[in-house]
């Protein structure tokens, strides 16, 4: 069983991920929208940090979907 703040948790970093694909999704029918990021911890709050590590993978994903586009 999951605890419950973990549950919490989960569901505050991907409805934060989500809002804004909704927003355009909700203006534009039938967009197609996909939201990601690098790892983040405790944001919008003095205590916010970020993995530098996964900043790198998001960067490196990111290319390989535009060379995808192409």
């Amino acid at each position: 069983l999951m605890r419950s703040s973990a549950a919490s948790d989960v569901y505050k970093r991907q409805l934060h991920a989500g809002v804004e694909c909704g927003i355009f999704a909700s203006k534009m029918p039938g967009l197609d929208c996909v939201s990601f990021g690098p790892d983040m911890d405790d944001i919008h709050t003095t205590n916010e940090s970020m993995n530098v590590e996964s900043v790198r993978r998001t960067w490196e994903y990111t290319l390989k979907i535009l060379k995808e586009l192409k």
